[in-house]
């Protein structure tokens, strides 16, 4: 047998494919959904009004590039957990406010207003 094909014998392998990935997801600190009050909501949608005003126009759209921090609720995988999940905070660019379809798109990741747990300065 020569050299070449000897090495592929002696490879490594991943015996356990996707153990590692099921070890990380078991690392994830989950929480519950946030309930927003009356107040929230309505400080949440002056924000999003406001900010659907900046990016309407794209003129004024490149104007003034509005930068938004948002933290937001990930559901889990998991059937029946539409409560629990994972809160991530994503800071960039507001490049949309969709009225229709209730989402906002912040450096090419939609988001959508149910979703969002609150607005950080």
């Amino acid at each position: 047998m020569d050299l070449v094909h000897r090495a592929k014998i002696f490879g490594p392998i991943d015996t356990l494919s996707g153990f590692d990935e099921a070890i990380a997801s078991k690392l994830l600190l989950y929480c519950e959904r946030k309930v927003l009050s009356e107040t929230e909501k309505s400080e949440l949608d002056k924000t999003i009004l406001y900010l659907q005003s900046l990016t309407y126009h794209s003129r004024v759209d490149l104007q003034n590039r509005p930068q938004v921090s948002v933290r937001y609720f990930v559901p889990c995988s998991d059937q029946d957990s539409e409560w629990r999940g994972i809160c991530k905070t994503l800071t960039g660019i507001c490049q949309k406010v969709d009225a229709v379809q209730r989402t906002i798109t912040v450096d090419e990741h939609k988001i959508s207003f149910s979703d969002i747990i609150e607005k950080s300065n």
